[in-house]
């Protein structure tokens, strides 16, 4: 699965394969929205998608990583019968 960060804006800030390493893009290069700024987070699918916040966890992006591998599962399954 894909993961695309953009910011408050819509502009593209970065693209990983893992949802961990869009964590440390954010911490690694200073990209960790300021409090009242919200950056959306995409899968690869084009849905789910997921406001990010100052307060946003690991174990938050995690959920949602869950979330588009259920809708991945979902779609797979759909489109096979």
């Amino acid at each position: 699965m894909t993961y695309i960060l953009l910011d408050e804006n819509g502009k593209f800030l970065a693209e990983r394969q893992y949802i961990a390493r869009i964590s440390l893009f954010m911490d690694e290069h200073g990209k960790r929205p300021a409090p009242g700024v919200t950056y959306r987070l995409v899968c690869s699918l084009g849905a789910p998608e997921m406001a990010v916040t100052s307060e946003t966890t690991m174990a938050d992006l995690r959920a949602f990583s869950d979330e588009c591998e259920e809708e991945k599962e979902y779609l797979s399954d759909l489109f096979d019968d």
